[in-house]
């Protein structure tokens, strides 16, 4: 099936703002955290996470060292709400990508969540 232009031009500026959020955090790929991540899963797995996380990085306004200090802290509480931050954040992060025309699987990084 063909790709609508519209689909491009979202595509396209999902592209943009990934690179510039890119730009702005350089050693994102090189964090402890990711080398942490790295060493958990195989190296697919790990291509496939570092492809799609920057792109939630971005939606979230954080970083992969910020999200994995914030997991380590929700994992502790005892509030629901707080404790779910993350599941929550998937699903919106799921229907992101669907509405962006991207396939619901397309969601590869929510390993690095649990």
């Amino acid at each position: 099936m063909a790709i609508s232009e519209e689909v491009k031009t979202i595509r396209a500026q999902i592209r943009k703002n990934v690179s510039k959020w890119k730009e702005e955090h350089p050693d994102w790929d090189t964090s402890e955290s990711m080398k942490y991540l790295e060493s958990k899963v195989s190296s697919n797995t790990f291509r496939s996470y570092r492809a799609i996380l920057p792109l939630y990085c971005h939606l979230d306004n954080t970083t992969p060292e910020q999200m994995l200090s914030l997991r380590e802290k929700q994992l502790r509480s005892e509030d629901r709400k707080e404790k779910f931050h993350f599941e929550d954040k998937l699903i919106e992060f799921q229907t992101f990508l669907v509405e962006s025309h991207y396939k619901a699987n397309s969601i590869t990084c929510i390993g690095f969540f649990r």
